[in-house]
Formats: C-alpha cells, structure tokens, sequence
C-alpha cells in the first residue's frame, strides 16, 4: 500500500481562504484526473465551519505531518507462526512465502518471540551437543510431523538424552556394539532388530521402510516406555528432518525489535540502520502484528506529495514540509523562503484571496464549478477581502464573487452579512481562545512571532476590557516564550483596526504600526488587510533593530 493521493493543504491556523482554495483546488486537480485529496493543518474556526455546513462540505483531513507513517507504506503481510511450530514447519512457511524471519505470536497476534532462517542455519552448523539440548526435550509428537509420520505408539515416560543413532543397516548379531540407551533411533524394518534396540533401552524408535509395526515390538515398546514411529520418509530425510523438529519456542528470540505502525518511516530507517536486522515487525497500538517493513521498504518510501495553496512559507506549512514533494504553490502572498529541488507549477497574482485564483483556473480550463463549490469559494474570497473592503482587493475579485454568487444563488450583500455574523462573536473568550483560533506564526529570522486578525462588525462590538485582553495577551506571550505576539481586531465596517501588542520585542513593532504606544488600543482608520500591508514592514523594523 502506496498512499499517492496529492494532498492541497492551506497554511497553518487555517483561515477561510486557505480552507475553501484547499477544497476547491482539490476538486479541479480531480476534475483533471488527479488523485487529490484537501487538507487543513489545524482547528478551523467557526466561519469556516459554517460555510462547510452550509453548503454540505465534509471536514478536510487533518495532516499534522508531511511525512509518511509506516502504517501509510507498503509492508508485507502479517504472517506469522505459533510457539509450538516446529523448526521444519517454519522454514518451509517461510520458503513459502518468501520471508527470511518470522514474528513468533500467541491466539492474540501479539509478539512472543522472533525466529529467522539464520537462527536455524546456525543451529545445523553447532556442535550436536547444542541440537541435543533441544532434542532431549521435543515430544514425540514433534518428530512425527517432522517426518511425516505415524506415531504408532507414545509413552508419557519417554526419557531422551537427545543424541541420535541411525542402526537402519544393523543385524541382530551386530547389535551388541551399539549404544542406544535413551537415544532416537533410527531402524529399518526388520522387526528383532527393533525389539532388541527397545530392550537394550531406546528412548525413541523412528521406523522407515514400514507399513506397520509388529505386536511383540508393540508388547516391548509398552513395557520399556519407548514411542515407536513410523517415518514417511527413507533414513536420509528421516536423518535430516529430526533435527528440525524441536519447536521454535526453543530457539526464538525474545528480545524483538519493532515498530509502531504510527511511527514516521524515516524514523524507522534510522533506528534500523542501528541493528544487523533487516526485517522488523510493525505492531498496532495494541501491540498485534500488523505486517513487516524491510529494508527495502525503508529505503524506498516516499513522503506525501503537497500542493501549497494560500501560503509558500515553510515556517506556516505543515511539520516537516522540506521533506515533502511539493508539486505546485498556488497563492497571493510575496514569495519569502520557499525553495524547491526542482522546477514545479507555481502561480502566485496580486489578488485578494487565492480562491480568486483557483477560480480563475477553473474558468480557463472549462470546468464547472458547482453552486455548492460555488458558495464556498465566494465566502473564501469574501472573508480574506474583507467583504471587498481590504485595499488590496481587486477587480477580478470583485468579478469574480458576482460569477460565483450567480452560480451559488446567493444575493451577495445577504451572504455576507450572514457569514461574517459567525466570526463576529468573540463575547466570553480570552486573548488566549482568540490566538488559538485565528493566529499564525512568522518567521522573522531568529525571532519568535505569532499574530492573529479577528474581525468585528465595528467598534461596539469591543465590549470587552482593554486592559484584561492585554494582561491576556502579555501572559500568553510569556508562557510562549514569544519574542512578539499581536492581537488586532479588525473592524469590517469601519475599516479600521485595534491593536493589541505584547513581548519584549513590541517596541519594534511600533515603529512599523499606526500607533502611538503599546497602550493605544483606539481605532487606527484604513488598515483593513493587516496581514497583506504590515507583515513586510514588522519585519523590516525586526532586521533594522535587530
């Protein structure tokens, strides 16, 4: 299993732009016959959701990292043996399935022990003394099936000393020079010479070229406490295969290496490379096998493929973003640290939201876009423009939201007025809450800085205390370790914006703000786009203090 869906993620603290280009990208790029999938890197806040709801959208996955999780990669199969199965059986199970190990489990499909090939070469290349450790201890009911035989008659007081003696060739006359007492016994069908073998104390008869045994060997074997066998194989195999009939439990490992499905795979690769291994088990949350992951696999995985829309910067995207194959960067923001290895599609206009530019795309490739799709991207362009408000709104924008209102059928001074009564609750919630919901992080070099725009209808509904959102706010900060946090309620109808600032950092801030000090929390009059006009210029005044 090879997870080569694309995924078009927005930026981090995903605002309503970043949600509905994600959504509506995702469905051209499958328009086109892509596998593509839409995804969000974070909580979405409530204007988002309502629009979702409204015009019957799923929630997009939530993708917390760009790189692959083992249990998001080809593996091979659980497959996996007993305890109880012999040495025999596991090789021939992993002969037949091509495996060079096995996981040992119990009823449940959880980890005992580890058994490989190797394991059980090493065992044939030992000194015998090691194979009869094991031998001695096997039941008699293990060397039947390891030679494919009967067991005509077993003994619970069979005592073996676990050496082995092969007297196929052997006379009655010629008897008297072997020692066999508590020995396996290998013996060809010549029915005195397995009752003398019995008196002079065998602990186990294997019986080849036989169909049955006799009554008196029988009679013998039942008053010595010796199990008689009769193998399915000559005595070369009967030979070879006895020594692979002890159960793996014997020889098995314990001690396993393993990994957790929801582990990173370039995680498992490096802690592979540490151990001579080159198969691992990979378990569920429940510790139960759920397949292995070889070196081949490990070295062979790829990290998702990403379509960035609403952003370009590493430091808003998804964890670990640099190890992804970004394929496309669809956005209106200026193009800071991103890089890539090679060429890909990367579009970016001086629009006022990105959805802008997604629709665009669909009209220049003929694809329709569906009065529900239609909804969602107007209040994407609606949201990030402010209601067409922002300065950096365009004409295409506005052309655009007459297309799609069409399409939706939605008077577009009553869907606004709709929508942004969702996001203008802030009633109850704390400097905290609000950072949560509608913030992001900026990268300004070796500085920590996290922002957030929260829009009001106008400025009445500023009911709350300035001074508890700013003993909030500085709190936050603190707790953060954040050199620079800002809080600014945009004001649609007024447009204007009131600030709130905080950090030890702030002061710098002031000098690239409309504002007199750190406690001028009046309305500043047209900033309506504060991330678009002041992020630029917040980190100008960073690098000149810094």
């Amino acid at each position: 299993m090879y997870d080569q869906s694309i995924y078009v993620t927005g930026h981090r603290q995903p605002d309503t732009d970043c949600v509905a280009s994600a959504i509506a990208y995702a469905a051209y790029k499958r328009a086109l016959g892509f596998d593509a999938k839409p995804a969000v890197l974070g909580q979405m806040n409530p204007e988002t959701r309502f629009l979702l709801k409204k015009f019957g959208f799923e929630d997009p996955e939530t993708l917390d990292d760009a790189r692959v999780r083992l249990d998001q990669i080809e593996l091979d199969s659980p497959i996996s043996i007993s305890g109880d199965t012999s040495l025999l059986e596991a090789v021939r199970v992993m002969d037949e399935n091509g495996r060079e190990a096995l996981a040992v489990t119990d009823g449940d499909w959880k980890i005992r022990g580890w058994i490989s090939r190797s394991d059980i070469s090493r065992l044939s290349l030992t000194d015998t003394m090691t194979s009869a450790s094991l031998l001695k201890e096997t039941p008699a009911s293990f060397f039947a099936r390891a030679v494919n035989g009967v067991i005509v008659y077993d003994d619970p007081m069979m005592e073996l000393n676990g050496q082995v003696s092969i007297v196929t060739a052997a006379t009655k006359k010629s008897l008297r020079h072997y020692e066999v007492k508590n020995r396996i016994v290998i013996v060809g069908n010549e029915e005195s010479v397995q009752e003398q073998l019995i008196e002079k104390g065998a602990g186990l008869l294997i019986v080849v070229w036989a169909k049955k045994i006799d009554s008196d060997v029988l009679e013998a074997a039942r008053a010595h406490h010796c199990p008689v066998i009769i193998s399915g194989y000559g005595a070369t195999n009967t030979s070879r295969y006895i020594f692979l009939a002890p159960p793996v439990s014997m020889i098995m490992q314990t001690s396993v290496t393993s990994f957790f499905g929801y582990e990173f795979a370039d995680d498992a690769l490096k802690k592979s490379s540490r151990t001579r291994f080159r198969t691992f088990p990979v378990v569920n949350g429940d510790r139960r096998l759920t397949g292995y992951a070889t070196r081949y696999h490990l070295m062979n995985y790829r990290n998702r493929r990403l379509i960035l829309v609403d952003h370009n910067e590493f430091s808003q995207s998804v964890k670990s973003v640099e190890k992804a194959e970004i394929l496309e960067v669809i956005d209106h923001h200026r193009i800071r640290d991103f890089s890539t290895p090679g060429p890909i599609h990367l579009r970016n206009e001086t629009v006022g939201a990105t959805t802008t530019i997604v629709a665009t795309m669909y009209r220049e490739n003929s694809v329709p876009i569906p009065p529900a799709m239609a909804g969602l991207m107007l209040g994407g362009i609606l949201s990030c423009t402010l209601n067409l408000q922002s300065p950096l709104t365009t004409d295409r924008d506005r052309r655009t939201c007459n297309i799609l209102a069409a399409l939706a059928d939605v008077d577009l001074e009553d869907f606004a007025r709709e929508m942004f009564s969702v996001s203008w609750n802030i009633e109850g919630k704390t400097a905290e809450d609000l950072l949560d919901l509608y913030s992001r992080y900026y990268d300004f070099g070796e500085y920590r800085v996290r922002m957030a725009r929260v829009l009001i209808p106008d400025r009445s509904f500023m009911t709350e205390d300035p001074e508890r959102i700013q003993e909030e706010l500085e709190a936050y900060t603190k707790e953060q370790r954040l050199d620079f946090c800002a809080l600014v309620f945009v004001s649609i109808l007024d447009n204007g914006c009131i600030y709130f600032l905080a950090g030890s950092r702030a002061e710098w801030a002031v000098e690239a703000l409309p504002v007199r000090d750190l406690s001028d929390h009046s309305m500043t009059e047209g900033v309506g786009a504060f991330f678009m006009q002041t992020v630029p210029a917040l980190q100008e005044a960073f690098v000149r203090n810094g």
